[in-house]
């Protein structure tokens, strides 16, 4: 309660947040690092396309609910599986065993590497103390960790989906997807607007902000937004309850396994956009269950707040049961038109190839 620092707290008032088991004086959007879940997706796929492994019609096995590796068999979180399809529309049902497939083929060094470069496991360098920086691991950590004889394609697995030991900050998510909404340009986040001191605007508070370009050519950054904008305009996607009237809505949902709990973490980073991409919303729920069926709807408020429909404010959120299948909104039907058929509206400010 904000309300209990207008004037000095009282030691009770500390003592009791400071022992509260929900940890409410924990800065989870930069001290917290979390497995990202699908949300993590846009980074494979990019990497898929950056080594020329994969294009727009690149199809792999076909999803039976998961893909054996060696002696285990990976879980889709679909069990009746989604069939076989091409990166859009695995990015709008969020399909693992698409992802799964193509981190076979990919240098574990060479995803962490890439992954560093999407400014993901780093620190944002926002104008905070304490910030978290995340973490991807190397084949040489896992070899330190596990013993030279470890087997490193069941890893690559895990991460490829957001999952193992790849650790990021909400705040780290919610810039690489405002840096998807500016067709790669990242920017760095900031808090702090200016200081005044004796009537003069101390500039050192506001400057320098960094900024970096996402290591992705154009064709591939069209992809990433077919694939969000299917995921909440097409049926079958795992975000279709985000629907805001005057704007184009992307998105990606994600629900991340939970060592802590029984319900999965829900992730929800999307953006909208009128003339030009207007806002990106991150929400990260912890021990919540499906990103889709939780962490969506809190976004579909805030994003129609923002558009001043308040009449969808207004009414109440509906969120499904949280023990449902942790990916899904609705049950993805097999029947629907593939992602690549939709036509997806250009998002203004598209840059030449990087």
């Amino acid at each position: 309660d904000p309300n209990l620092f207008m004037q000095r707290i009282s030691t009770d008032d500390w003592t009791a947040l400071n022992n509260d088991p929900a940890k409410p004086m924990l800065d989870r959007v930069i001290y917290a690092a979390y497995q990202p879940g699908s949300v993590f997706k846009p980074v494979t796929g990019s990497l898929g396309f950056h080594k020329g492994i994969i294009d727009r019609n690149t199809r792999f096995s076909s999803c039976v609910g998961g893909l054996q590796v060696g002696n285990r068999f990976f879980r889709c979180w679909h069990a009746a599986g989604h069939g076989s399809m091409a990166f859009v529309d695995a990015i709008k049902h969020s399909c693992n065993v698409y992802f799964y497939d193509l981190s076979m083929r990919l240098d574990l060094d060479d995803f962490k590497g890439w992954t560093l470069k999407n400014r993901l496991a780093v620190q944002t360098g926002i104008d905070l103390p304490n910030e978290r920086r995340g973490f991807f691991p190397s084949v040489d950590w896992y070899r330190k960790t596990y013993g030279r004889n470890v087997s490193i394609t069941g890893h690559k697995v895990n991460l490829s989906i957001g999952q193992g030991e790849v650790m990021v900050t909400p705040l780290q998510i919610c810039a690489f997807y405002t840096a998807i909404a500016n067709h790669g340009n990242w920017i760095q986040p900031h808090l702090l607007k200016s200081t005044f001191g004796r009537g003069r605007l101390s500039k050192d508070q506001i400057d320098p902000i960094k900024r970096f370009k996402l290591p992705f050519s154009s064709s591939t950054m069209q992809l990433i937004h077919e694939g969000m904008f299917a995921v909440s305009n097409s049926p079958g996607g795992t975000a279709t309850l985000v629907q805001v009237q005057g704007a184009r809505v992307f998105s990606k949902t994600g629900s991340a396994e939970n060592p802590m709990g029984k319900l999965t973490h829900a992730w929800y980073s999307g953006f909208i956009v009128t003339d030009q991409p207007e806002i990106v919303v991150t929400v990260f729920m912890e021990n919540a269950g499906g990103g889709g069926s939780v962490s969506a709807p809190v976004a579909n408020q805030i994003f129609n707040f923002f558009m001043g429909n308040y009449d969808v404010i207004k009414a109440p959120v509906t969120i499904p049961p949280q023990f449902r299948q942790p990916e899904d909104a609705a049950d993805p039907d097999p029947s629907a038109p593939e992602g690549g058929e939709m036509t997806t509206p250009p998002i203004p400010g598209a840059s030449s190839d990087a």
